[in-house]
């Protein structure tokens, strides 16, 4: 079934009520606006109108664009938290080479 005859069908299962037509037929479905172009150019716009038509209608899932749960990396470690300390005396301030190895050993 093509993607045009979907969108006028859920259109007619839902009694949408057509309220003008002229370069875009637009109906009211359950209270909401929804506008069909009378000429589409776009290769995918009966998709684009079924695919919002749906989301008007709630028929969509209900986590439907929510992200799943988060892949672990492979060979990914822990982040390690790095504190370096500052003094106000330049002597007593260690370098950044040895606050580095202190961390990592």
């Amino acid at each position: 079934m093509s993607a045009q005859t979907q969108v006028f069908d859920l259109l007619r299962q839902y009694s949408a009520v057509l309220i003008r037509q002229r370069k875009h037929c637009v109906y009211r479905v359950r209270g909401r606006i929804f506008v069909v172009p009378s000429t589409p150019s776009d290769t995918h716009a009966w998709r684009n109108c079924l695919a919002d038509l749906r989301k008007i209608l709630g028929l969509c899932g209900a986590d439907r664009g929510r992200p799943g749960v988060r892949r672990a990396k492979h060979g990914c470690q822990p982040n390690r938290m790095v504190r370096f300390t500052f003094s106000s005396s330049t002597a007593s301030l260690p370098s950044l080479r040895q606050q580095l190895q202190r961390v990592m050993v």
